[in-house]
């Protein structure tokens, strides 16, 4: 692997070449003399940063150590909820985020799904604001093309 980008997907050489057409791409990691890592960098599936850690076992073989400290789905949920309300005081950026709340995996991981979901939008490039929700808890004007609950009609 070389060292020469920050990013975990262009970390393989050549890689910057040849990741935009792979559907998944793995970083195999020497984390000690006998723990390896496999790290998921690029998927288009669900499996992006998802880490399986292994430890050599016996002559040739090897077994998954608990706890390998991968991205579990709680904690993209918690990073999702200190997201947005970092978001709730205005637009931030990429960079404001990461310096407020850490771990820009995770965080990218989160930003992504609030897009995804239309909770939040991007402004302007690295940019992020809440979404107003459409829904509003005051009634709709006569306009409104809502049926009624065949109440009386004040105009009648």
């Amino acid at each position: 692997m070389g060292q020469g980008n920050v990013k975990d997907k262009f970390k393989a050489r050549g890689a910057t070449a040849r990741i935009d057409r792979s559907d998944l791409a793995l970083n195999y990691i020497e984390l000690n003399d006998n723990t390896r890592q496999l790290k998921v960098v690029k998927s288009r599936y669900a499996t992006l940063n998802e880490v399986l850690t292994l430890r050599f076992a016996g002559d040739m073989g090897f077994e998954a150590v608990e706890g390998s400290g991968g991205i579990t789905q709680s904690a993209i949920a918690g990073m999702t909820l200190k997201v947005k309300d970092e978001l709730r005081s205005g637009v931030m950026t990429r960079q404001e985020l990461i310096a407020k709340l850490g771990n820009d995996d995770l965080l990218d991981m989160a930003l992504s799904r609030l897009v995804s979901a239309d909770e939040i939008a991007k402004s302007k490039r690295g940019s992020y604001e809440l979404v107003v929700s459409s829904e509003s808890p005051i009634p709709r004007g006569k306009d409104s093309e809502e049926t009624t609950d065949g109440g009386s009609d004040p105009d009648d």
